[in-house]
């Protein structure tokens, strides 16, 4: 009789432990499909409102060096953002119709079509102007495992300037484990002119879609 009851006790165990592992797989989240991943990569930097922290470094065979260290807004078509270019102090916004520079403690008002050098930096220090891209060829969903959250790894062509001075561009999304929200953007790619150059550009997002007001610095001196 002991016996049997032992035997019992081992399938209700068994029975249970087979319960709980059906659940579990049950409760995990489906892994996104590549669609999926595409349309957020998409939805995201085309939303009409989001803050940014972005930066980027070129390594080459002498060390490694900032190309940029920003954060910043968009809304709308307006955008401002702040930080290091090259090692710069450097404050931008576009504010209906108008680029200011803040230089010191001043800010200055300049007219787009007096200064569209500038416009254009400006242009290409916005997340959705250096991650652009075209012809998506492969994205692969790599789930979380341990410490490492979920990625999806993306192969397409560049655009813009980084197309102009870097080829074979690997995009990384860092999802979270639904694949629902976009957590940070990465870029790695190799040097038109020194394959032994590579450009890592990371930016994370904050309050994507939601109300992100900008508007023109008080006092701005006019140019």
């Amino acid at each position: 009789m002991a016996v049997k009851n032992r035997v019992w006790v081992l399938l209700l165990v068994l029975a249970l432990l087979l319960s709980l592992a059906a659940a579990s797989l049950l409760l995990q989240p489906n892994a996104p499909d590549s669609e999926e991943l595409l349309a957020l990569l998409e939805n995201t930097l085309a939303a009409d409102s989001y803050c940014y922290e972005m930066y980027a470094t070129v390594e080459t065979a002498g060390g490694t060096r900032s190309y940029f260290d920003l954060s910043g807004a968009v809304s709308g078509d307006n955008a401002q953002l702040s930080g290091t270019v090259l090692g710069t102090q450097t404050a931008l916004m576009f504010c209906d119709g108008m680029l200011y520079q803040q230089i010191g403690d001043i800010w200055y008002a300049h007219s787009m079509g007096d200064i569209q050098d500038a416009a254009a930096l400006f242009a290409e220090l916005l997340p959705h102007e250096a991650f652009r891209h075209s012809d998506v060829t492969s994205c692969e969903f790599v789930p979380a495992e341990g410490d490492t959250p979920a990625q999806a790894i993306i192969n397409a062509t560049p655009q813009g300037w980084v197309a102009d001075y870097f080829r074979d561009p690997v995009y990384t999304m860092v999802v979270d484990k639904r694949g629902k929200q976009l957590e940070e953007l990465r870029l790695c790619a190799v040097s038109r002119e020194d394959e032994n150059s590579q450009l890592d550009i990371c930016v994370r997002f904050s309050n994507v879609g939601a109300a992100v007001q900008i508007t023109p610095p008080e006092g701005a001196h006019a140019q």
